[in-house]
């Protein structure tokens, strides 16, 4: 027994101590091999030009607290689906802004730096920081970082982000530069996309579980924005061809850009009319429906144009009662809502899927879960079940009239509810669990 046991400390020790230090000033073209790997950043590194760091496949790259890489020649890290490259803390309990990221200074027009299946974790702000001319970001993750990517000092930087995930970070994108945001996971962040300049598209993505989804690109077109907390998409520009659904506001609209071809479905309020500007009558061909306050809200002193939209009835006295407006504040413009769209547009869809949140471990698992109580399938049909990590006590359930319908005392992490006697419509849950209560909504078809 006394020889297996020192045997297997040897090992240890061995696998524990197998790493390389680095540090300093690259200035010749060096790779970074996964035989060598795991990497350990002890001091700020800076890649002089014009060397090159190459970094292989399923090489570890992990920081000591407070050191940053600066990059002013090139930097090369294409991993692959089976053999990704990570970037983390060296922590053995680590956590957001433990080290300081990669700043990308590199400036050779016609030339792209390129982050293909790379993870970064535990950056500070921000964890990748273009200043650069050019990047192609692709296939990667960004988890638990105050800020994952980051493009504002340059006005000729560029950045291409495309099938990344983004998860609970404090934000996720940063955006003042040129940039592409095209099929990304942006997810269970403080902000999704924060945009400051004038030149960012965000397509085809999905946004979910964010305090505030995205705002101010000049065109937000095809994504998918749901269960955010506070805002959907706070939108500067163009809005077109959008599911916004299940947010406390699905959008706020500035009133410059056409917000066309959107669904707005079961949010608390679908559209905030925040004027600065006269809007005119570019909010046109939407599905507005299912809100929980208000479909439409006109804060501000302007009039607006809001007919030739799909609102789920075409009933004058209905309508009015869901849009706040002048004849509930004096101090607010006039809306005109009719005549509404009669038929459902293409906007009008039944159902929007989500991703599942990504893992790294059983404990980052249970961390999710105890921030967060699940529930699914929403839209529910026969059934809908509550997850937590953490024991749930009791579920309520209300319909729209804030009656209850359904409680049940349980001692589990998971429960489920038969709704199949339930009417179609909106109901309110209420998840208390052992130090918590959660409350929600979810759909029956």
């Amino acid at each position: 027994m006394t020889k297996t046991f020192l045997t297997l400390s040897f090992l240890l020790l061995f696998l524990q101590g197998y790493a390389t230090n680095v540090s300093g000033l690259i200035s010749a073209n060096t790779t970074w091999t996964k035989a060598n790997s795991p990497y350990i950043v002890t001091g700020n590194i800076a890649i002089d030009t014009p060397a090159t760091l190459t970094i292989e496949p399923g090489v570890v790259v992990r920081f000591d607290a407070g050191y940053k890489m600066y990059v002013y020649g090139r930097i090369m890290a294409d991993g692959t689906a089976s053999d990704s490259i990570t970037f983390t803390s060296n922590k053995t309990s680590p956590k957001p802004g433990d080290w300081e990221g990669i700043e990308l200074f590199y400036n050779v027009p016609n030339d792209t730096l390129l982050f293909d299946y790379c993870n970064f974790k535990y950056g500070n702000d921000a964890t990748l920081y273009v200043r650069a001319y050019s990047i192609k970001l692709t296939n990667c993750v960004f988890t638990n970082n105050k800020t994952g990517f980051k493009n504002l000092s340059w006005p000729a930087a560029y950045a291409y982000i495309n099938s990344c995930t983004f998860e609970r970070n404090g934000t996720a994108i940063y955006i003042g530069g040129r940039a592409l945001i095209d099929k990304n996971n942006i997810g269970y962040n403080e902000f999704g996309v924060q945009d400051t300049g004038p030149n960012c598209v965000v397509v085809n993505n999905k946004i979910y579980y964010n305090s505030v989804g995205v705002a101010g690109p000049i065109y937000i077109g095809g994504n998918t924005v749901a269960y955010n907390s506070s805002l959907g998409i706070d939108g500067r520009g163009m809005v077109k061809d959008n599911q916004v659904w299940f947010n406390k506001t699905g959008l706020i609209h500035r009133g410059g850009g056409l917000v066309e071809n959107n669904g707005f479905n079961y949010n608390n309020i679908a559209i905030n009319g925040n004027y600065s500007v006269n809007p005119g009558h570019n909010l046109i061909h939407n599905c507005i429906r299912n809100s929980t306050s208000y479909d439409y809200v006109n804060y501000t002193i302007f009039p607006a144009d809001i007919s030739e939209n799909y609102w789920g009835s075409s009933d004058s006295v209905i309508l009015s009662n869901k849009i706040y407006d002048f004849y509930d504040n004096l101090t607010s413009g006039k809306s005109t809502f009719m005549p509404p769209l009669q038929d459902k547009d293409l906007s009008c869809i039944d159902s929007i899927s989500l991703p599942v949140p990504i893992t790294t471990s059983i404990n980052e698992a249970i961390n999710i879960l105890n921030n967060n109580v699940i529930a699914y399938p929403n839209p529910a049909t026969d059934n809908i079940t509550f997850t937590s990590g953490k024991r749930i006590d009791m579920v309520v359930v209300y319909d729209m009239t804030g009656k209850e319908v359904y409680r049940q005392q349980c001692s589990n992490n998971a429960v489920s509810v038969n709704t199949s006697s339930f009417v179609a419509g909106i109901f309110t849950y209420k998840v208390i669990t052992e130090n918590n209560a959660v409350s929600g909504k979810f759909v029956k078809q």
